[in-house]
């Protein structure tokens, strides 16, 4: 389990309920950034892709190697590394999103990427926030491939 999850879930007792009925508002404009960000990836669009991501830095990424801080990091590279690297392959699958509290979504999706010649698969986590003008974006990033069997 991820540390991002934990967390969550250690947290998940202080969050106010979840509205009932049909998914939130807040889950709806997580996903619509959510699926641009991938769009973005999919389609090596560097414009698009920093435009999902807080400009601050703030901004957490994360992967197995540990947490890289910044937006400043990000811009300077592409995608989720830093390096100018596009994967040539990515399938997004299960792409989920769930309200934890107003202005705050998690989302996930199970990942198989190709990045020079070699696949591999994983699951992927974000972190949404409604930010002040009222639009959403990442503000938490990681990519955490699976174990091996």
């Amino acid at each position: 389990m991820t540390n991002l999850l934990l967390l969550t879930l250690a947290c998940a007792h202080h969050l106010p309920p979840r509205p009932t009925g049909t998914p939130s508002a807040d889950e709806a404009a997580a996903r619509a950034v959510f699926e641009a960000n991938v769009a973005a990836i999919q389609e090596r669009d560097r414009e698009a892709y920093l435009a999902c991501y807080a400009p601050t830095e703030r901004l957490v990424r994360a992967g197995p190697e540990g947490p890289l801080l910044g937006f400043s990091a990000l811009d300077e590279g592409t995608p989720a590394t830093g390096s100018d690297d596009w994967p040539e392959r990515l399938e997004a699958d299960d792409l989920q999103v769930h309200w934890l509290a107003p202005g705050v979504v998690y989302g996930s999706y199970r990942y198989r990427v190709t990045m020079d010649g070699e696949t591999s698969e994983g699951l992927s986590e974000r972190v949404f926030l409604r930010q002040p003008d009222g639009t959403w974006l990442v503000a938490v990033s990681t990519a955490f491939g699976d174990p091996e069997p």
